[in-house]
């Protein structure tokens, strides 16, 4: 079943989207004035293209990154 997962996240089709989803958070976090958001889900596209898996981790860490900032403001 774990194989199937990686398979599946793996895929050339969930890279795609998971690259086109993280581009259009970090767009949105640009005009949102998050420069630092903005830029960790640009890096966090990079990486989906190539290892989606790796991208849905670094999409988890801008996420607590940015809960924490608006936490503390």
């Amino acid at each position: 079943m774990l194989t199937k997962l990686f398979n599946l996240l793996g895929s050339k089709r969930s890279r795609q989207l998971s690259t086109i989803s993280t581009l259009a958070e970090a767009v949105m976090s640009f005009k949102r004035g998050q420069k630092k958001v903005g830029a960790i889900l640009l890096g966090a596209a990079i990486i989906s293209y190539k290892r989606s898996e790796l991208g849905y981790l670094a999409q988890l860490a801008a996420k607590l990154y940015q809960r924490k900032l608006s936490k503390a403001n």
